[in-house]
């Protein structure tokens, strides 16, 4: 609850906060355009989620005091943002995994140009932007019942229960299920990657045709941990996702 009190209060400082973050990041993007394609997708990921960031104290002042005062402009943008910012960084993670899996193939290098990957970031945006945005800009409105008003979403189909399903199924398999596979698949591609090339480096050290050179070992030792840091890593990554996007999605089919 303090949490949600703070966050409705907007300081000068959080203001200056802003505008370094803004500097920041304008002052870093010429390095980083000089750099490799994930860097990119990094970046879009850091935006998607610092403007994601912006529409929480909207909804935090609205549980606190359980009235939305910011008028029907406000929650129609905060909506839309919020679900505009929450696909990019979805779609973003995606792209991220497929572009960390293309990079262990040399024959596919081309797919990681840095054209590329501002066209994959521009799409993602506007995917995100209207096929997850736009509905909820258009119908979203203020309500206001017993006095008090609230943000929400009327959808056309309200009171159609085969409509709702299809809605909140179609969001299920958009929102979680399709991008867990693309991103488990991605990453089981790398490790299977690291670990062979771990393989034949151990290979290569042992064979008795080779002399044996200082040093080939503890290479192989370290190709060998590696692999192991990346199978923990991709366990780790698909934990995560679930645990973040599956809550809410569960949520919203038990209200069905």
């Amino acid at each position: 609850m303090s949490i949600c009190c703070q966050a409705g209060n907007v300081t000068e400082g959080d203001v200056q906060h802003l505008t370094t973050l803004c500097g920041c990041a304008a002052t870093r993007f010429s390095e980083v355009r000089r750099r490799s394609v994930a860097n990119y997708y990094i970046l879009n990921l850091a935006v998607a989620d610092e403007l994601f960031v912006l529409t929480l104290p909207f909804f935090c002042v609205v549980t606190y005091t359980a009235d939305w005062a910011f008028g029907d402009a406000m929650c129609r943008l905060t909506y839309a943002l919020r679900e505009t910012t929450k696909y990019s960084s979805l779609l973003t993670l995606v792209a991220l995994s497929v572009d960390r899996c293309l990079a262990t193939y040399h024959r596919l290098a081309h797919l990681r140009g840095i054209a590329v990957g501002v066209g994959v970031g521009a799409v993602v945006w506007a995917i995100s932007l209207v096929g997850a945005g736009m509905p909820y800009a258009v119908y979203s409105r203020v309500v206001q019942r017993d006095g008090r008003r609230s943000c929400r979403v009327t959808w056309p189909w309200e009171g159609q229960r085969a409509a709702r399903r299809a809605w909140t199924y179609g969001h299920l398999v958009v929102g979680v299920i399709a991008p867990l596979l693309v991103i488990a698949v991605a990453n089981a591609l790398l490790l299977r990657r690291v670990r062979s090339f771990a393989g034949g480096l151990r290979t290569h050290s042992t064979s008795g045709r080779l002399s044996h050179r200082p040093g080939q070992s503890d290479s192989g030792l370290r190709r060998q941990r590696a692999s192991q840091n990346m199978a923990r890593l991709v366990f780790a990554i698909v934990i995560i996702f679930v645990v973040c996007h599956l809550p809410y999605h569960i949520i919203e089919v038990r209200s069905l």
